[in-house]
Order: structure tokens, then C-alpha cells, then sequence
């Protein structure tokens, strides 16, 4: 696979257009030829960059012992790559044949104060799924998750403000300070 350097106000038109250029230049291919098989494959080649090969999104969480520990996904509020314990959004619970609850996961998050950033206030069910499913991962269970720190505050969104890792701390901080408060500081 070719590696391609994206540059500032260039679209993948752009890539794509140029590497037609150069395959006319390098291999004498000229206007009348028909590019488009070399065309889907150089988009295609354009579009996987850089290579990662990312994590596929469980589709359901069943207790804390079969819950993945880490992923290369990003959080669907703040857009920081989750790395360890990623929390889960659940949008509907249904019983398995073993009557086990099963609930379905429709994204991750790196914190569960980016859960409720993210979640709309009209959507109540997905709320009370998923403080139900982090209760059981923490093992205490939560009547609620706090706001965290707005996403406009990291420094990819205004150029100005926090980092990936100060914004992540800071509502890891909000998250365990919610819990010291609401479980009489026991966590």
C-alpha cells in the first residue's frame, strides 16, 4: 500500500486526482484509457488510511467478566481513541435463553461522564440501561452518571483548551469524585 501524507485543505478528490496523474505518468497511461477499476481501487486504498485495522464494536455486554477491557475505537461523544475500559451505551435489554440479561451496545465511550454528554434527555430508557450496565461494571450501583467536561474544550474543536489526555483525566476525576459523594466516599 502506498503511504500518502494528507496535507492541510486537500480532499480526497484531491488524492484521488493526483494519483491518476501519476499512474498517466509513470506507467503511459493515456486519456482515452479506462481508469475506472484503478480508480476504485486507489479511493479504496485512500479511504483505509493510515492502515489501522480497528476493533469491532461488541454487539452486547452480558456481565463485567466477559466485557472487553480495551479497544482502538473512539468516543462517540469526544472523539479520544478509548484505549483501557471502555464504557458502553445500551439501548435495549432482552433475556437469553439461559435468562441472562442481554443488552445491546450501540457505542463506547471513553468515560461514563461522556455517556451523559453525549445521551439526549428525551432518550431516558438508553439512560437507565446504561447506568445499569456501568453499575455492573463498577460493582455499585450508580442512581445516575454526571455531566463531564464539554467537548468544545479540547483543543481539536477550538484551538484552544485541553488535551486528549487532560480532558479524559478531568472526567475520570469528575466521574470518581460523583461516586466518593454519592457512596459516602467508599469507592
Amino acid at each position: 500500500m502506498s503511504k500518502i501524507l494528507f496535507l492541510r485543505d486537500m480532499s480526497i478528490k484531491d488524492y484521488h486526482d493526483s494519483a491518476i496523474y501519476l499512474a498517466k505518468q509513470t506507467e503511459d497511461i493515456d486519456d482515452n484509457d479506462n481508469l475506472s477499476d484503478n480508480n476504485i481501487e486507489i479511493e479504496s486504498e485512500i479511504l483505509s488510511l493510515p492502515g489501522i485495522k480497528y476493533d469491532n464494536l461488541p454487539k452486547y455486554f452480558i456481565d463485567k467478566d466477559t466485557w472487553i477491557e480495551t479497544t482502538n475505537l473512539c468516543c462517540l461523544y469526544c472523539g479520544i481513541t478509548i484505549g483501557e475500559n471502555p464504557w458502553p451505551y445500551i439501548t435495549s435489554a432482552e433475556e437469553n435463553a439461559n435468562l441472562q440479561t442481554v443488552y445491546e451496545v450501540n457505542g463506547l465511550f471513553c468515560s461514563p461522564p461522556c455517556i451523559k454528554n453525549y445521551i439526549n434527555p428525551q432518550h431516558e430508557q438508553a439512560l437507565r440501561l446504561t447506568i445499569k450496565v456501568v453499575s455492573k461494571l463498577i460493582g455499585i450501583t450508580c442512581e445516575d452518571i454526571p455531566r463531564g467536561e464539554n467537548k468544545q474544550q479540547l483543543i481539536r474543536y477550538s484551538g484552544i483548551g485541553l488535551t486528549d489526555k487532560e480532558f479524559k483525566e478531568n472526567n475520570m476525576k469528575t466521574w470518581i469524585a460523583f461516586l466518593n459523594n454519592t457512596n459516602g466516599g467508599g469507592y
